[in-house]
């Protein structure tokens, strides 16, 4: 044997370089030097415990077939011994990255009912026996663990785990139950050197877990990724001390009116470069909520996305003046605003509408370097084409400009159809656009001549053009197919009418119900009712110039090619 291969680091290399599990196992059997190196490849990565399960003798498990679905329970026939937990040993300490996966017997009710094949989970046996293993560390070079779990009972066997070599927890489970929020209050001493953690859960964050999170995030110096979590206002800006610390997902804690949110001394994060920030889920918790936060810091990301579950008039305005005031105006670069869109929020009467005009956008005009302004609302958009032509000026390299995709504008757009060619013309980079405009007028009113046959129009073949809630009548939509397929040659996704919520001035409710889902591909007109006897609905209309566009589009390439020839002739 070549002496090089004597060095089991060189073999450990070799190794990593063979990509099949089997060859890698015939590798570790070619002779002792080359065993535990290969060994050590082959189980640095499960993407469960089976295999290690499956290492154990024929004698300590049972398997029994559910009855009702269809699963292969794992069960122990016997008390592990001595030896047994020697083989399991074995193998587990080479173990660097392990993901679990509804495979604890209460998870699984729901997940098997669509499964054609048996799945495998572990009885509760087996998960008592392995949270007892004869040592601290069964898996003491756990680097990376992945954690799925729906109950309780299997937070034991989490416990034996979990240990000083782990860098990176990423839990997906709905339990945060007391037990729960005390393991993780402990993380903090026994994961010293994590650096990405994740606690994906749907279960509400109690004081108590907010306390326990907040301790544990705190107390970490080497965090790099941090999301899922509820933290204190507190501990948020504790974390600005970090030198490593890059992305934050998180929930500011607490149901704290805003009077009480900590005023201390301006704190800078130096180092997180994209935030996730979401309001607390209380009543009265909006975007202001979060702006009175950021008005305790100073930050410097590169994206900010900001969420809030519930809206009030003046708390968007609050939310990006403060952003305008605490953000490093050149390093932001993508910013989302969110008030989530739902049945209730957006089922206002007139009377109770909430607004979105354009001072409380012109904040956000201080980013020049923006380059994805996104909101998400259920607020009517009292926007003109001034103010859009506006920011497009601040904003020079938006190349994605959406406002309210899911809900639309909720009203007669006060935007006109020509504010498409002063947007393409400040926005050269814009590759998604997502607005609405009103072209209901007569067409006298639309002056095509206003747009000479050089101007500039969009030429990126993956543009996506939404024309949300935008109007149309009968009358114009020749001349509008005829105006957008000059400004868009060419387009991938184009829409209109496809909101998720219909809005509040739609003729009724249940005519939404009909042009809202897929229409027949005939292209057949469909009716809603009004006091003029019917008119074709919104969408059937967009879907009409939609085709009217195409047809010109293969008009024009048809004239391009043969200008072309004549041309050559």
């Amino acid at each position: 044997m070549h002496t090089a291969l004597l060095n089991d680091k060189i073999i450990l290399r070799l190794a990593c370089h063979v990509q099949d599990d089997k060859d890698i196992s015939a590798l570790a059997r070619v002779c002792r030097s080359f065993s535990d190196p290969s060994l050590d490849v082959l189980w640095s990565t499960l993407d469960s415990l089976f295999p290690l399960l499956m290492c154990l003798p024929d004698d300590v498990l049972a398997i029994e077939a559910g009855q009702k679905i269809q699963t292969l329970k794992y069960t122990l026939k016997r008390s592990l011994t001595t030896a047994d937990w020697d083989i399991f040993l074995k193998y587990s300490r080479r173990v660097f990255s392990l993901s679990s996966r509804d495979e604890f017997e209460p998870d699984l009710a729901n997940s098997l009912k669509t499964r054609s094949n048996y799945y495998p989970i572990v009885g509760a046996s087996v998960v008592d026996a392995l949270s007892k293993p004869p040592t601290d560390r069964p898996f003491p070079n756990l680097r990376m663990l992945r954690w799925k779990s729906a109950d309780h009972h299997a937070l034991p066997l989490l416990r034996t785990l979990i240990g000083p070599t782990i860098t990176h927890f990423l839990a997906f489970t709905n339990v945060l139950d007391k037990p729960a929020s005390d393991l993780v209050a402990t993380l903090g001493e026994s994961c010293p050197y994590m650096r990405v953690f994740c606690w994906d859960t749907k279960a509400p964050f109690d004081d108590h877990a907010v306390r326990a999170f907040s301790g544990t995030v705190v107390s970490w110096k080497h965090l790099i990724h941090l999301s899922g979590v509820t933290l204190s206002a507190h501990a948020l800006q504790s974390l600005s001390t970090s030198d490593t610390l890059l992305y934050v997902d998180a929930t500011v804690g607490g149901s704290l009116p805003d009077s009480q949110v900590p005023k201390t001394i301006a704190s800078t994060f130096s180092g997180p470069k994209a935030f996730l920030l979401r309001s607390p889920l209380a009543p009265g918790q909006t975007l202001a909520t979060l702006a009175n936060w950021m008005n305790t810091s100073m930050l410097c990301p590169d994206m900010l996305n900001v969420m809030s579950d519930t809206s009030s008039e003046g708390a968007f305005f609050d939310l990006t003046d403060a952003v305008s005031e605490r953000c490093n105006w050149e390093a932001l670069k993508v910013f989302h605003i969110t008030e989530e869109v739902t049945e209730t929020l957006t089922r206002f009467s007139q009377s109770d509408d909430i607004l979105l005009t354009c001072p409380m956008i012109r904040p956000v005009f201080r980013f020049g370097n923006l380059t994805q302004l996104q909101i998400k609302s259920a607020r009517t958009i009292l926007l003109t084409s001034s103010d859009l032509l506006e920011l497009a000026e601040a904003l020079p390299k938006l190349a994605v400009l959406s406002i309210n995709e899911s809900a639309g504008w909720r009203t007669c757009p006060r935007v006109t159809m020509h504010v498409l060619r002063g947007l393409v013309t400040r926005l050269p980079s814009l590759q998604k656009l997502a607005i609405a405009f009103n072209a209901e007028g007569p067409v006298k009113e639309i002056d095509f001549e206003a747009d000479p046959p050089g101007a500039p129009r969009v030429t990126s073949p993956n543009f996506s053009l939404n024309l949300l809630d935008s109007r149309v009548s009968p009358t114009n939509m020749m001349d509008v197919a005829a105006y957008l397929s000059d400004v868009f040659p060419q387009l991938d996704e184009f829409e209109a009418w496809t909101m998720e919520f219909p809005p509040v001035d739609a003729e009724d409710e249940d005519d939404w119900n009909d042009y809202s889902s897929d229409d027949d591909e005939d292209g057949e007109e469909e009716k809603v009712k009004s006091g003029s006897g019917g008119i074709m609905a919104p969408r059937q209309r967009w879907r009409m110039i939609e085709g009217m566009m195409n047809i010109l589009q293969r008009v024009r390439a048809q004239e391009k090619v043969r200008c072309m020839a004549v041309t050559t002739a």
